[in-house]
């Protein structure tokens, strides 16, 4: 089995109190990135309770024209989505480089 996997990394400095919206702003950045590649289907893991944030946000990044306006997306459990383990993999692999290039470029070690 093979996959034709796309990764976008989209990033957001992040306060704790400021959460929401640093999330909100990663959001915009992928479905931009959705709408210019076509891609029309995004499934997230859910936060339970605040699932509806995200679906309020997103729907008014499809009528603001920012995203594709047939985006079909759904909130699931890692358990039920096996694939939603690669996010978290991909991240890691980003911020381990992040933080290698910054010791050298500091001359710290890490």
């Amino acid at each position: 089995m093979t996959l034709d996997l796309q990764v976008v990394i989209a990033t957001a400095h992040c306060e704790k109190k400021g959460e929401e919206r640093s999330r909100q702003r990663c959001l915009l950045s992928l479905l931009k990135e959705f709408k210019q590649r076509s891609m029309n289907s995004l499934v997230l893991e859910s936060r339970a309770d605040r699932d509806h944030l995200d679906r309020r946000y997103i729907a008014l990044v499809i009528r603001n024209g920012q995203a594709p306006p047939y985006l079909s997306y759904d909130h699931r459990q890692p358990s039920d989505e096996p694939l939603l383990g690669l996010p978290d993999a991909f991240a890691w692999a980003y911020g381990s480089r992040r933080r290698v290039e910054t010791c050298h470029r500091t001359g710290n070690r890490c």
